[in-house]
């Protein structure tokens, strides 16, 4: 035992003694308190009101066992390297009932009720799923077990200060569900690894992850929050993170020290606190931010994706660009509530873009006001291009001194015999005209033409390069 963690019994059934349902029963009804390498072939299905301390060590149930507990003084039932065969069933109809598995295996194992009572299971496997259902005000320690199937809390109610679930080093390969109507004051999961971990229940204060152990799930799925409660989420590693109708005024989140790597969704969510610290995400292929209040969240130190790219559940293409651009608005003032203006801008352009693609197509909207943000979009990325607009510049720029060359601007003209030495004349003509402020020149005609039309468009885009150039200065 000291040398090495033990998953389930070491010993082989055939060296156990065999021993009858009808004998484990009358065993289970005297006074005799412990039981000790014993092999029980036949099914076991008890109900008893005189259980009160029994030891079981060293036994193998080979078909299944149900214990019903109805002492009302309580009872103290406790399983040390047992293995347990077919369905395992544990009811307690009475107060004050202590449940201890130590080093077991079992293959599906449920616990009925359980009212001001405790149940442990420490270092154990379940081939199958484990179960918890109507267990009310009881203290719950899962302590260093796999489980091959799923862990589901079922009807759960938790409200007094002692009634706290703790799950410590669980190896879950399927599902961690919670779910109830009934408020618990406490759940914890300090370390482990899980498929998934959905919970849709009335919590408190719900803590996953800590900040010595780091934390796996495939996807963490928190929904149905309408009541004060707090969240706490620290050092987890994640594929999917799903929030999901979460309100309430004093609500609150916190999310620390954690990396999502797939999904990130936050759909019909208004909580009154929500802080997220040394969040990585820039892998995100999914991050939806639908329908939910954000203006008020704090967001420090977030590795966001590239180009924050938000995705929205909407069908309707015109109303996804509206709760798009409401999202973006939203993580912009949050952005800028905290002193946060690198990424204030970031959202800043794309609640451009979402309005840009809104209005298309929308007759309510001004034809100028459509042509301003085609204008923002093209020629500088909504303010946030630097090389955008002198691109631009020095295209546009080009084409038009082209035009002044075709209209005989100083006696030059294009022709087939090159005379390389007014190139350095043409460059210095071509800097000239760049300038939107230069001196007046006896020209007119065409000429007067392109040349306004120079200095208007120069003096465009020469504006988009000095407002890009001061983009962290002020959003």
């Amino acid at each position: 035992m000291d040398e090495e963690v033990v998953r389930g019994p070491k010993w082989e059934i055939e060296t156990l003694e065999p021993m009858s349902g009808e004998e484990f029963t009358t065993w289970l009804n005297s006074d005799s308190e412990g039981l000790y390498n014993k092999r029980i072939t036949e099914p076991i299905r008890f109900n008893g009101e005189n259980l009160v301390k029994k030891y079981i060590a060293n036994c193998a149930f080979e078909d299944g066992l149900e214990i019903n507990v109805n002492n009302k003084e309580g009872a103290y039932l406790s399983f040390d390297y047992c293995l347990i065969k077919g369905q395992a069933d544990f009811f307690t109809n009475t107060h004050h009932v202590r449940w201890v598995f130590n080093t077991c295996k079992f293959h599906d194992v449920e616990f009925y009720s359980c009212v001001d009572g405790s149940i442990s299971v420490i270092n154990c496997d379940v081939g199958g799923k484990l179960v918890f259902q109507s267990v009310k005000d009881a203290q719950i320690n899962l302590d260093d077990i796999k489980v091959l199937g799923s862990i589901k809390f079922i009807n759960l109610k938790a409200e007094y200060d002692y009634s706290t679930i703790r799950l410590t080093d669980i190896i879950c390969s399927e599902m961690l569900n919670i779910s109830s109507d009934r408020i618990i004051k406490e759940f914890k999961i300090f370390s482990g690894s899980f498929g998934s971990i959905n919970i849709s229940a009335p919590i408190n204060q719900l803590e996953i992850g800590q900040k010595e152990v780091c934390l796996n799930a495939t996807k963490l799925n928190l929904s149905g929050y309408n009541y004060e409660g707090e969240v706490f989420i620290r050092n987890v590693r994640l594929d999917h993170l799903v929030i999901d109708d979460i309100v309430g005024d004093n609500t609150s989140f916190e999310i620390m020290d954690t990396a999502i790597n797939k999904r990130w969704s936050m759909t019909n969510s208004a909580p009154e606190y929500f802080y997220v610290l040394n969040l990585t995400c820039c892998q995100l292929s999914q991050l939806y931010f639908d329908n939910s209040l954000l203006a008020k969240c704090t967001f420090s130190n977030i590795t966001w994706p590239k180009r924050n790219l938000l995705q929205s559940k909407a069908k309707d293409e015109k109303v996804k660009h509206r709760v798009l651009r409401e999202a973006y608005r939203q993580l912009k003032q949050a952005m800028l509530k905290d002193g946060n203006n690198i990424d204030a801008l970031s959202f800043y352009r794309n609640e451009l873009e979402e309005y840009r693609a809104f209005v298309k197509g929308n007759n309510d909207v001004k034809r100028e006001d459509k042509i301003i943000l085609w204008m923002m979009r093209t020629f500088s990325d909504h303010g946030q291009s630097f090389a955008r607009p002198i691109a631009w510049l020095i295209g546009v720029h080009l084409v038009f001194f082209l035009l002044m060359i075709l209209a005989n601007y100083h006696g030059y003209y294009f022709t087939t015999n090159h005379d390389w030495s007014v190139v350095p004349d043409l460059i210095g003509e071509y800097l000239t005209l760049l300038n939107p402020a230069h001196r007046s020149m006896n020209i007119s005609g065409w000429q007067e033409v392109i040349d306004f039309l120079m200095r208007l468009s120069s003096g465009f885009f020469i504006y988009h390069i000095i407002r890009a150039s001061r983009k962290f200065a002020k959003v």
